[in-house]
C-alpha cells in the first residue's frame, strides 16, 4: 500500500544520509559499525570504501558487500525504485520522500564511483573497476533526469526543492566522475572506458523535461535565503562551464544565425550550457527573479544594489547573469547588434531571423528591459576599486565587480542600448580612472581561473564601447562626442597602457 511504501521510502532516506553511511566506518562493532575509528574510518569513507586496500582490511574479493557494510546497499536498484515512486502522483508524500532519497543516493553513487576509479588508478589501471556510476551511465538513458525535471513543477514545495537538489547533485556528480575518468585515462594511457553520459546530456534532459520555469523563479524569490541558495546553485550548475571554459568568454562569436544550426554547432562543447542560459532569459520569469536578488526594492533607480541579501547569494546570482550575457554574446554575435540597431528594414531574405534567432532576440530584449547594464555598471562603480585586491585574499566586492564586468563585456557586443548608456555615462573614463592604474588588476581571476587576469572583462567592455562608437562616428561622417570627451580625459592612453600590460603579462594569460 501507499502508506507502507511511504514509510519504506522515509527509512531509505534516513539510512542513505551521508552521516549515517559514514558512521558505518567510524562506529565500533558493538554499535553495528565496522570499528575503524573516527580518523581511519573517515579516510576510508572519503576514499569510497574498502575496495582493494588490504592495509585497511580490504581484499581482492569481488563481493564488496561481504566486507564493507555500506556496499550492501544496492544503489542502482534503489535509485530505480525511488525514480518509480516519484511518478506516484496519488501520494505527494511518497513523491517527496523518494525525491529526497534520490539526492542522498546520488551523493553515495559519486562517492563509490570516484573511490573505485582512484583505487584502479593507484594500481596503474591494471585492477578491475569495481563500480560503475548509475548517474554517469544510466540516469539519462532511463529517463531519470526528465522525471526529476517534471517534479520541479510539483504542487508540493518540498518536492520541488528536493528535485532541484537532486538535479544539482546529478550534474555535479556527472562532472566529478568525468574528471576522475579522465584522470584514469591519463594514468593508463587511454586504457579506461570513456564516460557514457556527459553533464551536457544531463543539462539537455533538464531542458527537455521543463526544468526551467515558474517553479525555479519561485525558489529564487523565496524570502528564505537557504531556499533561494538552492535555486541559485541549480541555475549555476546549468551555465557554470561558460565562465570556467576560456572559450566561453573569449571565443569568436557567430557571424550569423542560420536556420536549425544554433545549437547543432558544438565545436567547443558549450552548446548545451548556452541553450540553458537562453532559457533562463526567456522562461517563466527566471530573469526578473535573479535580478531581484541583486536589486534594492527601496532604491530610486533600477541600478540600486540590494544589501539585504547575503553576499554569497548576490555573488552567485551575478555569476549566473554573467554566463547568460556571454552565452547571448556568442549566439547573437554581430548579427544581433546590427539587427537591433537597424531594424527589420535593413535585413531581407535569408538574413531575416529564424525561429531560434527570434528567441535570442527576445532574450536580449529582456536584458535591456530589465536594465541589466545599469545594474552591472553600478556594481563596477561601487566595487571596481576592489578588483585589484589587497594581499593574498579576494574581497567579496572584487568578485561582484569582476562578474559585473563580464556582464557588461557580453552586453556591449549585442545591445546598442548598452553602448549608448555606457557612452552617455562616460564609462570608459570612469572605469579606467578607478581601476586602470591598479597593478592588482593583473592578478589571476579568482572566478574564472588562472587563464585570465581580473581586468579582462573591463578591457573587453572598453574595446567594445570605443570600437562600436567609433564605427558609428565613421558611418555618420561625424565625430562622436563621447570619444572626444574620453580623449580629453586621457582615457584612450590609459586604455592602451592597460592593454599593453595585459599583452606583456605572464604567459598564462596568452590564449593558446
Amino acid at each position: 500500500t501507499l502508506a507502507v511504501q511511504e514509510q519504506a521510502m522515509r527509512s531509505i532516506y534516513y539510512l542513505t544520509d551521508a552521516a549515517t553511511l559514514k558512521g558505518l566506518y567510524t562506529s565500533p562493532k558493538e554499535e553495528g559499525g565496522m570499528g575503524f575509528g573516527a580518523a581511519v574510518g573517515s579516510q576510508i569513507y572519503d576514499a569510497g570504501g574498502l575496495l582493494d586496500d588490504e592495509a585497511a582490511g580490504g581484499s581482492s574479493d569481488d563481493d564488496m558487500a561481504r566486507r564493507d557494510l555500506a556496499w550492501r546497499l544496492d544503489t542502482h536498484r534503489t535509485l530505480r525504485a525511488c525514480l518509480d515512486h516519484t511518478t506516484t502522483s496519488s501520494s505527494p508524500s511518497l513523491q517527496r520522500w523518494a525525491a529526497a532519497a534520490i539526492r542522498n543516493l546520488i551523493a553515495e553513487d559519486r562517492r563509490r564511483a570516484c573511490g573505485a576509479i582512484a583505487a584502479c588508478a593507484s594500481q596503474g589501471g591494471s585492477a578491475v573497476l569495481r563500480y560503475d556510476s548509475f548517474t554517469n551511465s544510466s540516469l539519462v538513458e532511463t529517463g531519470g533526469v526528465m522525471i526529476l525535471s517534471s517534479l520541479i513543477s510539483s504542487d508540493d514545495a518540498d518536492t520541488r526543492a528536493h528535485a532541484i537538489a537532486a538535479l544539482s547533485a546529478t550534474i555535479s556528480t556527472t562532472r566529478g566522475v568525468q574528471a576522475s575518468l579522465e584522470m584514469l585515462s591519463e594514468v593508463t594511457g587511454a586504457g579506461a572506458a570513456p564516460s557514457s553520459t556527459s553533464d551536457a546530456n544531463v543539462v539537455r534532459s533538464v531542458l527537455q523535461g521543463g526544468g526551467l520555469g515558474p517553479s525555479l523563479a519561485q525558489l529564487l524569490l523565496s524570502a528564505d535565503d537557504s531556499v533561494a541558495k538552492m535555486g541559485l546553485a541549480f541555475a549555476a550548475s546549468l551555465v557554470g562551464p561558460i565562465l570556467d571554459n576560456p572559450k566561453g568568454t573569449t571565443g569568436k562569436v557567430k557571424a550569423g544565425i542560420s536556420a536549425g544550426t544554433l545549437f547543432d554547432d558544438d565545436e567547443d562543447g558549450l552548446a548545451a550550457y548556452r541553450e540553458a542560459a537562453l532559457n533562463l532569459c526567456t522562461s517563466g520569469g527566471v530573469l526578473p527573479s535573479l535580478l531581484s536578488l541583486l536589486r534594492s526594492s527601496q532604491g530610486s533607480s533600477r541600478g540600486s544594489l540590494s544589501p539585504s541579501r547575503p553576499m554569497e547569494l548576490r555573488r552567485t546570482a551575478m555569476l549566473v547573469l554573467a554566463a547568460v550575457a556571454q552565452a547571448l554574446r556568442y549566439l547573437g554575435g554581430d548579427w544581433i547588434f546590427d539587427y537591433i540597431e537597424q531594424g527589420e528594414d535593413g535585413f531581407e531574405g535569408d538574413d531575416m531571423p529564424t525561429e531560434t534567432a527570434e528567441k535570442v532576440l527576445k532574450a536580449v530584449t529582456n536584458l535591456e528591459r530589465e536594465s541589466l547594464a545599469e545594474l552591472a555598471y553600478a556594481t563596477v562603480l561601487q566595487s571596481g576599486s576592489s578588483l585589484g585586491g589587497s594581499g593574498g585574499r579576494d574581497s567579496p566586492g572584487s568578485h561582484l565587480a569582476e562578474a559585473a564586468s563580464v556582464i557588461l563585456s557580453g552586453m556591449a557586443q549585442i545591445c546598442p542600448s548598452t553602448i549608448d548608456y555606457l557612452a552617455g555615462e562616460n564609462a570608459v573614463a570612469q572605469m579606467l580612472r578607478s581601476c586602470g592604474e591598479n597593478s592588482g588588476m593583473m592578478k589571476p581571476s579568482s572566478l574564472r581561473g588562472d587563464w585570465c587576469p581580473r581586468s579582462l572583462g573591463l578591457l573587453q567592455v572598453i574595446s567594445s564601447v570605443v570600437a562600436k562608437t567609433w564605427r558609428r562616428s565613421r558611418q555618420n561622417q561625424a565625430d562622436d562626442d563621447t570619444i572626444s570627451k574620453a580623449d580629453k580625459d586621457g582615457s584612450p592612453s590609459q586604455a592602451v597602457g592597460l592593454g599593453i600590460r595585459t599583452v606583456d603579462g605572464p604567459d598564462r594569460f596568452n590564449e593558446d
